[in-house]
């Protein structure tokens, strides 16, 4: 039986319509069935897969992976699909599309080679407003992340997240973890090219953080030194800093991914569990 929305007060339905988020919307749509053809604006929704944004000569174009569809104007507002995605671009070209009106219901969301600024986070972020469906954050493969983009930004706009990868570290990190209370997640990944900012934490911090994960969790920490480095002297300083807590395991999985590389090519790894 549909639900009866016109008994309600016309204005007052009315502006019920433009309180609502466009999930909401369509659910509310469904349950008053017919009798919602009086109020405005209905929610057209479709699904893809994957969703990628990217720029073709300066102009930006969505491809719903899925239906073949590519364009720069796209009418329906309330997009459902596994993984939204963004290809090279920045704020500024993202601010002149015509893509401001859309809403998603994703799963994860990542940016690849993209310039990514406080706004332009801000700015997808608020275009997902099912946010608890949205799980995944990938940041790793970012041209550049702005340095205000800090860990309390990202969990306050993404706050259920079980997998996270960035390429930015900055001091204090594992510290904000804490603070924050984050839990729960199933992995954490962090890059960066800077040793003292990547690594300043106290083993013991860093414990606390994964005892507070998911029983399978596991952290990818990696490091990118310069060509010239001493790799010993990295290796002898990380085991140093990680000893009061973890120790190197040889076999499994472990909770502690360390790869140290100049190069894609020359990558070591070492892996640590808790320490027995």
């Amino acid at each position: 039986m549909p639900y009866p929305i016109l008994t309600l007060p016309y204005p007052f339905a009315q502006r019920l319509c433009q309180l609502l988020t466009p999930e909401e919307l369509e659910n509310l749509q469904t349950a008053a069935a017919h009798e919602i053809g009086q109020l405005k604006p209905i929610v057209q929704s479709m699904r893809s897969k994957l969703v990628i944004f990217y720029a073709i000569n300066s102009k930006v174009v969505m491809n719903l992976v899925n239906h073949s569809i590519r364009t720069s104007v796209y009418k329906t507002s309330y997009l459902k699909c596994d993984v939204l995605g963004f290809h090279q671009l920045n704020e500024s070209m993202f601010k002149k599309s015509n893509f401001s009106h859309l809403y998603f219901k994703a799963k994860k969301l990542g940016f690849w080679g993209c310039d990514i600024s406080i706004t332009f986070l801000k700015t997808v972020a608020l275009m997902i407003p099912a946010i608890h469906q949205l799980n995944q954050l990938d940041l790793s493969f970012s041209q550049r992340i702005d340095e205000a983009i800090k860990l309390p930004f990202i969990f306050h706009y993404f706050p259920n997240l079980l997998c996270f990868k960035t390429s930015r570290a900055y001091k204090g990190w594992v510290n904000d973890l804490l603070d924050l209370n984050i839990g729960g997640l199933s992995f954490f990944y962090i890059k960066h090219t800077n040793f003292d900012e990547l690594f300043s934490f106290k083993a013991e911090q860093l414990y606390n953080f994964i005892q507070k994960q998911q029983s399978k969790f596991m952290i990818s920490i990696n490091y990118k030194y310069s060509a010239d480095a001493n790799t010993t002297e990295i290796k002898r300083s990380i085991v140093t800093l990680l000893k009061p807590k973890f120790q190197i395991v040889k076999k499994g999985v472990g909770k502690i991914e360390l790869n140290i590389a100049s190069t894609p090519f020359n990558q070591e790894q070492l892996r640590f569990d808790y320490k027995t």
